[in-house]
């Protein structure tokens, strides 16, 4: 394996989740993302060593996405006005930014440790199994873990004052 599919694999969970955040739809992401990889590996060689891979890879799938989505701008135009109407109109998506915040400030009270076990459970959906031969640990301790660093994120959420469990 040379040394840049070694970094292409290393930054795959990574795009994982910024494809999934460009496209707000887990499908939708992994096409991105097997899309950029494959456009990654094709143009390998306009890479520099000592560069950010991380921010090259980005780069290519944030314009695979805009290409993307022009393409399909370009598509036909509905002829149904409501329908029209509901791609020309969005309900205001203030509340999602206040959302993602207050989550990744619940996220930063979790331990290093069970924010990395939910993350890889909840968010790139690894079994509990893998992260338990991972981690060295039980499978009911990480499930145990996860659990309460669900709760402790729900509870945040809902603004009740987060505990110092699972620190």
């Amino acid at each position: 394996m040379t040394r840049f599919t070694q970094g292409l694999e290393a930054e795959l969970p990574q795009l994982r989740r910024h494809a999934r955040a460009l496209t707000r739809d887990p499908g939708l992401g992994e096409d991105l993302l097997q899309e950029s990889a494959l456009r990654a590996l094709e143009k390998r060689r306009l890479f520099r060593r000592g560069t950010n891979m991380g921010a090259w890879l980005r780069t290519i799938m944030r314009n695979l996405h805009v290409s993307e989505m022009r393409r399909r701008a370009r598509q036909a135009t509905p002829t149904d006005p409501d329908e029209l109407i509901s791609r020309v109109v969005q309900p205001p998506r203030q509340d999602r930014g206040v959302e993602i915040r207050a989550l990744q400030s619940a996220l930063g009270e979790l331990s290093d440790v069970n924010r990395r076990m939910l993350l890889r459970v909840g968010l790139d959906g690894e079994s509990y199994e893998s992260v338990a031969r991972d981690a060295g640990l039980p499978v009911g301790t990480v499930k145990s873990r996860i659990s309460r660093a669900r709760g402790q994120l729900r509870r945040h959420m809902d603004g009740v004052q987060p505990s110092r469990q699972g620190r």
